[in-house]
Protein backbone atom coordinates (compact mmCIF):
# COMPACT_ATOMS: atom_id res chain seq x y z
CA UNK A 1 0.00 0.00 0.00
CA UNK A 2 1.12 3.50 -0.70
CA UNK A 3 1.18 6.09 2.05
CA UNK A 4 -1.73 7.85 0.33
CA UNK A 5 -3.78 4.62 0.35
CA UNK A 6 -3.04 4.13 4.04
CA UNK A 7 -4.09 7.72 4.77
CA UNK A 8 -7.35 7.32 2.81
CA UNK A 9 -8.12 4.05 4.57
CA UNK A 10 -7.48 5.68 7.94
CA UNK A 11 -9.41 8.87 7.14
CA UNK A 12 -12.33 7.64 5.05
CA UNK A 13 -12.62 4.10 6.40
CA UNK A 14 -12.52 2.49 2.98
CA UNK A 15 -10.22 2.13 0.01
CA UNK A 16 -11.21 1.28 -3.55
CA UNK A 17 -8.82 -1.26 -5.08
CA UNK A 18 -9.43 -0.91 -8.80
CA UNK A 19 -8.43 -3.83 -10.97
CA UNK A 20 -8.31 -6.28 -8.10
CA UNK A 21 -9.53 -9.09 -10.35
CA UNK A 22 -8.65 -9.51 -13.97
CA UNK A 23 -11.49 -10.21 -16.44
CA UNK A 24 -10.92 -13.98 -16.44
CA UNK A 25 -11.04 -14.27 -12.65
CA UNK A 26 -14.10 -12.01 -12.47
CA UNK A 27 -15.90 -14.21 -15.03
CA UNK A 28 -14.98 -17.34 -13.04
CA UNK A 29 -16.23 -15.87 -9.76
CA UNK A 30 -19.48 -14.66 -11.34
CA UNK A 31 -20.10 -18.08 -12.92
CA UNK A 32 -19.40 -19.91 -9.64
CA UNK A 33 -21.65 -17.59 -7.67
CA UNK A 34 -24.56 -17.98 -10.10
CA UNK A 35 -24.07 -21.76 -10.16
CA UNK A 36 -24.24 -21.85 -6.36
CA UNK A 37 -27.39 -19.71 -6.31
CA UNK A 38 -28.98 -22.23 -8.68
CA UNK A 39 -27.83 -25.25 -6.67
CA UNK A 40 -28.83 -23.85 -3.27
CA UNK A 41 -32.12 -22.36 -4.45
CA UNK A 42 -34.40 -21.19 -1.63
CA UNK A 43 -31.86 -22.34 0.97
CA UNK A 44 -29.11 -20.07 -0.37
CA UNK A 45 -27.53 -18.25 2.56
CA UNK A 46 -29.49 -20.17 5.20
CA UNK A 47 -26.26 -20.96 7.10
CA UNK A 48 -25.77 -17.26 7.79
CA UNK A 49 -28.86 -15.18 7.23
CA UNK A 50 -31.38 -14.41 4.58
CA UNK A 51 -32.94 -11.02 4.06
CA UNK A 52 -35.61 -9.45 1.91
CA UNK A 53 -34.62 -7.86 -1.39
CA UNK A 54 -31.34 -9.73 -1.73
CA UNK A 55 -29.83 -13.11 -2.39
CA UNK A 56 -27.28 -14.54 0.05
CA UNK A 57 -24.66 -17.29 0.03
CA UNK A 58 -22.58 -18.21 3.06
CA UNK A 59 -19.42 -20.12 3.96
CA UNK A 60 -17.92 -19.53 0.54
CA UNK A 61 -14.47 -20.80 1.50
CA UNK A 62 -16.03 -24.27 1.71
CA UNK A 63 -17.64 -23.93 -1.72
CA UNK A 64 -14.78 -23.97 -4.15
CA UNK A 65 -11.09 -23.48 -4.73
CA UNK A 66 -11.67 -20.13 -6.39
CA UNK A 67 -12.95 -18.71 -3.10
CA UNK A 68 -9.92 -20.11 -1.27
CA UNK A 69 -7.75 -18.18 -3.73
CA UNK A 70 -9.69 -14.95 -3.26
CA UNK A 71 -9.14 -14.82 0.50
CA UNK A 72 -5.41 -14.89 -0.15
CA UNK A 73 -5.34 -11.78 -2.36
CA UNK A 74 -2.22 -9.88 -1.25
CA UNK A 75 -3.61 -6.34 -1.78
CA UNK A 76 -6.64 -7.11 0.40
CA UNK A 77 -4.55 -8.82 3.08
CA UNK A 78 -2.27 -5.78 3.18
CA UNK A 79 -5.28 -3.55 3.87
CA UNK A 80 -6.52 -5.89 6.59
CA UNK A 81 -3.10 -5.86 8.24
CA UNK A 82 -3.00 -2.07 8.10
CA UNK A 83 -6.33 -1.85 9.96
CA UNK A 84 -6.08 -4.84 12.31
CA UNK A 85 -2.37 -5.42 12.74
CA UNK A 86 -0.35 -8.47 11.72
CA UNK A 87 -2.45 -11.05 13.61
CA UNK A 88 -5.93 -11.47 12.17
CA UNK A 89 -8.12 -14.24 10.84
CA UNK A 90 -10.92 -14.67 8.38
CA UNK A 91 -14.30 -14.66 10.08
CA UNK A 92 -16.46 -15.36 7.05
CA UNK A 93 -16.73 -15.08 3.31
CA UNK A 94 -20.31 -14.50 2.24
CA UNK A 95 -22.12 -13.23 -0.82
CA UNK A 96 -24.84 -10.58 -0.74
CA UNK A 97 -26.50 -9.71 -4.01
CA UNK A 98 -29.03 -6.91 -3.55
CA UNK A 99 -31.95 -6.95 -5.95
CA UNK A 100 -31.82 -3.92 -8.26
CA UNK A 101 -34.45 -1.23 -7.73
CA UNK A 102 -35.95 -3.20 -4.85
CA UNK A 103 -37.46 -0.19 -3.13
CA UNK A 104 -35.63 -0.99 0.08
CA UNK A 105 -32.24 -0.39 1.51
CA UNK A 106 -30.29 -1.45 4.51
CA UNK A 107 -30.20 0.91 7.44
CA UNK A 108 -26.92 2.60 8.22
CA UNK A 109 -25.14 0.12 10.47
CA UNK A 110 -21.84 -1.23 11.69
CA UNK A 111 -21.60 -4.94 10.90
CA UNK A 112 -21.89 -6.92 14.13
CA UNK A 113 -21.98 -3.61 16.00
CA UNK A 114 -18.21 -3.59 15.55
CA UNK A 115 -16.80 -0.20 16.42
CA UNK A 116 -13.27 0.59 17.50
CA UNK A 117 -12.46 0.74 21.19
CA UNK A 118 -9.31 1.78 23.06
CA UNK A 119 -7.46 -1.19 21.60
CA UNK A 120 -8.46 -0.27 18.04
CA UNK A 121 -10.44 -2.08 15.39
CA UNK A 122 -11.40 -5.73 15.70
CA UNK A 123 -13.26 -6.11 12.40
CA UNK A 124 -12.37 -5.11 8.87
CA UNK A 125 -14.56 -6.03 5.91
CA UNK A 126 -13.74 -6.27 2.27
CA UNK A 127 -16.49 -5.85 -0.30
CA UNK A 128 -15.89 -7.33 -3.72
CA UNK A 129 -18.09 -5.88 -6.44
CA UNK A 130 -18.90 -8.44 -9.10
CA UNK A 131 -21.01 -5.96 -11.08
CA UNK A 132 -21.53 -2.21 -11.14
CA UNK A 133 -21.90 -0.76 -7.66
CA UNK A 134 -24.58 1.92 -7.95
CA UNK A 135 -27.57 3.22 -6.02
CA UNK A 136 -29.83 1.84 -8.76
CA UNK A 137 -28.59 -1.74 -8.36
CA UNK A 138 -28.62 -1.88 -4.57
CA UNK A 139 -25.09 -0.87 -3.60
CA UNK A 140 -24.05 -0.36 0.01
CA UNK A 141 -24.37 3.18 1.36
CA UNK A 142 -21.16 4.47 2.88
CA UNK A 143 -20.50 7.50 5.09
CA UNK A 144 -16.80 8.41 4.86
CA UNK A 145 -15.22 8.81 8.29
CA UNK A 146 -18.11 7.18 10.18
CA UNK A 147 -15.72 4.47 11.38
CA UNK A 148 -14.17 7.16 13.60
CA UNK A 149 -17.44 7.93 15.40
CA UNK A 150 -16.59 5.09 17.81
CA UNK A 151 -20.32 4.48 18.30
CA UNK A 152 -22.86 2.63 16.20
CA UNK A 153 -24.95 4.71 13.78
CA UNK A 154 -28.12 4.11 15.81
CA UNK A 155 -26.49 6.06 18.65
CA UNK A 156 -26.05 9.22 16.56
CA UNK A 157 -28.50 9.03 13.64
CA UNK A 158 -32.22 9.41 14.27
CA UNK A 159 -33.45 7.71 11.08
CA UNK A 160 -31.12 4.97 9.90
CA UNK A 161 -32.97 4.63 6.58
CA UNK A 162 -32.93 8.33 5.73
CA UNK A 163 -30.22 9.68 3.46
CA UNK A 164 -27.19 10.83 5.40
CA UNK A 165 -25.72 14.18 4.20
CA UNK A 166 -22.28 12.60 3.65
CA UNK A 167 -23.36 9.21 2.26
CA UNK A 168 -22.58 7.91 -1.17
CA UNK A 169 -23.01 4.63 -3.00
Amino acid sequence: MTEDQKRRLDTDGYLVLDGLMDAALLDQVRANVERLFEIEGDQAGAEFKQEPHSRRLANMVDKGEIFERIIQTPRVLECMEHVLGPRFKLSSLNIRSADPDNGGSQPLHADSGAVADDRGYWVCNSVWMLDDFTKENGATRMVPGSHRWRVTPQEVVSDLYAPHPREFY
